[in-house]
């Protein structure tokens, strides 16, 4: 075998279907190239110019994308070998081309002007949303290159995902610290901290995949595993991402519902890169960053590792607005706290009974007055006119400090002339700390406690303000550090029959959150009830002043408190041939099939509600297979059908959890048929149809049921038989797991089509409907949401009836509700066009979502959580316009969502101005550079987001906040710089 031939064996598995312009039409196998074409071919770009050779000859031919888009090529017209073709239009370039098969053709860059910068275009095949080798143009995908990423100022991996159109964004690094987010687990918990994931089409982020080059990670722990943490993936390694918006479970399995985001790190690059970055936030979020890129090659391999650090300062509450949660003056509701102050709010004890539905709350007295230290006092002191209404920001930051350090490394090495090796290590961590506000609780006081006056057993909301200012406690400042890290390896053999190769590897990653935080030690804890109910003056705590008369002994019971560290961890491996079949007259038919074994683990940290299994674990085995048929190509064309391709996959997958008692066992079939049809050379019309499943969490299967401690209040049940029913009562909640819970099942239909019209060269055209309709949806219903009592208290698997049709209990545990339903439309139109002046590009993207709807139970009124706070937006998009000549560039963005109710205050009531139901739309400017110093490999590249500094919409929805964090960048207007220098090795 000559060199020049092992070198591209040793690549032509590694050139990317993304980065590469691949136009194929599949034909008899060409025989000596020399029969002779008719060729007509406009002076234009090479991508478009050798497009259309390649269908004259029926061949494939590859070029990386810097050629394709960058390289101009002759008009060329008349009758031709290919050979001869080839010869002809490349002639006064700086291409040549090879013959790979008789099929296969590669124009690349002459040797003499070829230098090791050059193999950064060649990489590992990675398609995401297939099993074959090949681009199946009937799948929505939208890539964004390096270079969109740069061009849109976007820097961590949160930010490239939160600019999607499709992705609904509600968790992030500031909604992570919210004290209750609905996409997250629970109530607020430092293990949230840091946390961002991806949310496509607004159906919960464990319903959206993660890859990382088309891999699985090991999910968050504080999201059990179900969700990637964006936050650690290596941003300064991405080269691209490609996001399926479609359901693939034929393909990835389990949680590949409403779509798949592949992360696609660095591979083949050779040489030395250094980048800094510098973000200032007019509200705070500061950020700097350095990374180093080092690639080299050899002749029978390659290596390259990417470093990373990068360090960003907390968002200000107070300069982003946020300085009080008395909202009314803007026509908000008050969020603030009466129930907690210093001096602390006393009132008799409220009283649960858990065997009867109902409980008596407690009668409050009031607080002393400001000045008063708790020492002397008597009852006639205490007023509800001393209670402060307590409006201070529930957190001085709205995102976390954090510190992130990575390293990628990523090697392949070919063993012989057929076998390759592979390898990549990611390691990442990122610490983050937050400061929070003051400490509180409800202390429980006896009547022989010295400063108790009322002689009586009383309740006391404590905020210890006075503590911390007088340094008895410190300023809680919750580090969690969350760590990552993923090893894959793997064997490729092309096997000695055709062009099929087989493929195994296997994985293994972990990802972790160690916490440490404070905590106040009160509660079941002797020496402190000692404490409280000591009679001597001298040693007794004093919560009814204003602090100034605390015991210093209070110090001991604000302390550490220890966690544990909370671990996921994945092993996985994979076995998959792939290569094609038989030759039909539209092309050649390929196949790929294979197999998947893998587990996952879970250690729970102290406190979390999940011991009831010590290490909980969940086991899949999977074969799949997939099947791509051209059905018409260039050699029997019909009217109006110059290609159709169909390609048909399916995916069994079991899913099993040996611990639970009732042996956990879940499988599942997932079919996927796609189409796709040009009626024309440029319009290709596409469709496709999936079935796609989520398995239940391992919480949601074997917590155990118990009673919870508080009851539940009902208000109105509009099927309670009694003749004259209370408007409102309560009754006992059952929480924890579910062993009867069903997978989620979605069937997911797209369609649309792409135009890139030969008449109007540069025009770019797409289309793409998609609905959703997810079956068996596991969720919690509450009584506290905006369900219709209708549609809630119909549901039986909520509801627990007597005999007599009363309600006696609810079940707070997750159950299988009807339906979720999502209609939406992506679009985007680009137009690229030369002038005198350089290149312009414009464009105009985004998505319409028409509907999501929940359905409760079957027949009852749908709920819409579309254009409300808890779904995505109606209207998402963007308008860019480009500027490019030679070596410098600009681009201006225009970005804009619409206006959507606020449902939150039907939930909490308290709105004074009806108006507030309704939040206004918003639109931002972003505004992005760049400049390239080729002669010294510098380039330099910076922006402003956000340049006209538009106001946040006002939201009365989040906690006090008067803003919506799910939809806004809480740094407000931010200018970022960037320097890019390279180095030969």
């Amino acid at each position: 075998m000559n060199h020049s031939k092992k070198a591209f064996r040793q690549n032509r598995l590694v050139l990317s279907i993304a980065s590469a312009i691949a136009i194929s039409a599949s034909s008899s196998v060409y025989a000596a190239n020399t029969e002779t074409l008719k060729v007509d071919i406009e002076g234009q770009k090479a991508a478009t110019s050798l497009m259309a050779l390649a269908r004259s000859a029926g061949v494939e031919i590859l070029m990386s994308q810097d050629i394709g888009e960058s390289i101009q090529l002759p008009a060329l017209k008349g009758e031709f070998t290919l050979t001869s073709a080839l010869e002809a239009i490349l002639k006064n370039t700086n291409l040549t081309y090879e013959f790979v098969t008789d099929e296969s053709v590669i124009v690349k860059f002459k040797p003499d002007n070829t230098d090791k910068d050059d193999l950064r275009e060649v990489e590992e095949v990675v398609v995401t949303g297939s099993l074959l080798k090949k681009d199946n143009p009937a799948q929505p995908i939208t890539v964004l290159t390096s270079d969109d990423i740069a061009r849109l100022g976007a820097f961590s991996a949160e930010e490239i995902i939160r600019s999607l159109s499709q992705n609904y964004s509600s968790v992030n690094v500031a909604s992570s610290l919210e004290l209750f987010n609905p996409d997250a687990p629970g109530f607020y918990t430092p293990e949230l901290q840091g946390n961002s994931t991806a949310n496509l089409r607004g159906f919960g982020s464990d319903s959206t995949l993660v890859l990382v080059n088309g891999r699985r990670m090991a999910g968050a722990p504080v999201f059990e595993g179900s969700s990637v943490n964006l936050s650690n993936i290596p941003t300064s390694a991405i080269e691209r991402v490609e996001i399926l918006n479609d359901g693939a479970s034929s393909i990835y399995g389990s949680d590949a519902v409403a779509g798949v985001i592949n992360f696609i790190l660095k591979q083949d690059y050779v040489g030395a890169e250094t980048s800094v970055r510098y973000d200032n936030g007019e509200n705070g979020g500061n950020r700097y960053s350095i990374s180093q890129l080092i690639g080299t090659a050899w002749d029978s391999g390659r290596l390259n590792a990417t470093l990373n650090y990068t360090e960003t300062d907390a968002v200000s509450s107070a300069k982003a607005g946020y300085t009080t949660r008395d909202l009314r003056p803007q026509g908000g509701r008050f969020w603030g706290s009466t129930g907690y102050g210093t001096p602390g709010v006393v009132s008799t004890p409220s009283q649960y009974f858990n065997s009867a539905p109902w409980y008596i709350p407690g009668t409050r007295y009031g607080s002393l007055p400001s000045d008063n230290d708790g020492t002397n006092w008597t009852v006639d002191d205490l007023s509800l006119d001393n209670v402060s209404r307590d409006s201070r920001p529930s957190r001085k930051q709205l995102t976390s400090a954090s510190k992130y350090y990575s390293v990628h490394v990523d090697v392949e090495q070919y063993l012989s002339d057929s076998v390759r090796g592979f390898a990549d290590v990611t390691y990442s961590v990122n610490e983050n700390i937050n400061e929070q506000r003051n400490p509180f609780g409800t202390i429980e006081v006896p009547a022989s406690n010295a400063f108790n006056k009322l002689d009586k057993f009383v309740e006391v909301g404590y905020e210890f303000d006075t503590e911390v200012a007088n340094g008895l406690f410190p300023i809680e400042k919750p580090v969690n550090e969350l760590e990552s890290v993923n090893v894959n390896g793997g064997i490729e053999w092309n096997l000695p029959f055709g062009d099929w190769t087989l493929t195994t590897e296997a994985g293994y990653s972990t990802s972790s959150s160690d916490t440490s935080a404070l905590q106040l030690n009160i509660y079941d804890n002797p020496e402190f009830d000692a404490l409280v109910a000591s009679s001597d003056p001298a040693v007794a705590l004093n919560f009814f002043g204003n602090g100034e008369a605390q015991n210093p002994s209070i110090s001991k019971f604000y302390g550490p408190d220890d966690r544990g560290k909370r671990t996921t961890r994945q092993h996985s491996a994979k076995i998959n041939a792939e290569g094609g079949l038989y030759e039909l007259p539209g092309g050649e038919a390929r196949f790929a099939i294979g197999g998947e074994y893998r587990v996952s683990k879970i250690s729970f940290g102290y406190g979390t509600g999940n011991e009831a299994v010590d290490k909980p674990e969940q086991e899949v085995r999977a074969v799949f297979t997939e099947l791509s048929v051209p059905l018409v190509g260039p050699d029997n064309q019909l009217p109006a059908v110059k290609d159709l391709q169909m390609s048909f996959g399916f995916r069994w997958e079991e899913n099993l959890f040996p611990q639970a008692e009732f042996g956990g066992r879940y499988t599942n079939t997932s079919p996927r048929v796609t189409l796709a049809w040009n009626p024309i050379d440029d319009l290709t019309i596409r469709t496709t149809w999936s079935e796609s499943f989520r398995a239940p969490l391992l919480s949601q299967l074997l917590r155990p049921q118990e009673l919870s401690a508080y009851p539940t209040r009902i208000d109105g049940d509009p099927f309670d038989p009694r003749d004259n029913p209370p408007t409102t009562f309560y009754v006992k909640s059952y929480k924890g797991g579910n062993p009867e819970l069903k997978p989620q099942i979605a069937d997911t239909m797209t369609l649309g089509f792409d135009w890139t019209p030969m008449s109007l060269e540069g025009l770019r055209v797409s289309v793409t409907y998609s609905k959703i309709e997810q079956n068996n949806r596991i969720t919690v219903l509450t009584t506290s949401g905006d369900t219709p009592p209708e549609v809630l208290y119909s549901n039986n698997d909520f509801v627990n009836r007597n005999e007599f049709g009363v309600i006696e209990s609810v079940n707070s545990f997750p159950i299988n509700v009807a339906q979720r339903v999502s209609k939406s439309v992506d679009f985007s139109v680009d137009y690229e066009f030369d002038t005198d002046l350089g290149t312009f590009i414009t464009g105009l993207s985004g998505t319409y979502t028409g509907e999501l709807s929940d359905a409760i139970t079957e027949g009852t009124e749908v709920i819409y959580t579309d254009r409300t706070v808890f779904g995505p937006d109606q209207w998402r998009a963007r308008a860019n316009l480009g500027w490019y000549v030679e070596n410098m560039g600009a681009d201006l963005f225009i970005n804009y969502s619409n206006s959507y109710n606020n449902n939150v205050s039907s939930i909490f009531g308290g709105n004074s101005n009806e108006l507030i139901g309704r939040v206004e739309s918003y639109h931002t400017v972003d505004l992005s550079g760049f400049y390239h110093m080729d002669d010294i490999g510098l380039k330099i590249s910076g922006g402003v987001k956000d340049l006209f500094h538009t106001p946040y919409p006002f939201a009365d929805v989040r906690s006090g906040m008067p803003f919506d964090i799910s939809r806004i960048d809480t740094r407000g207007r931010t200018i970022y710089l960037a320097l890019k220098k390279e180095f030969q090795l």
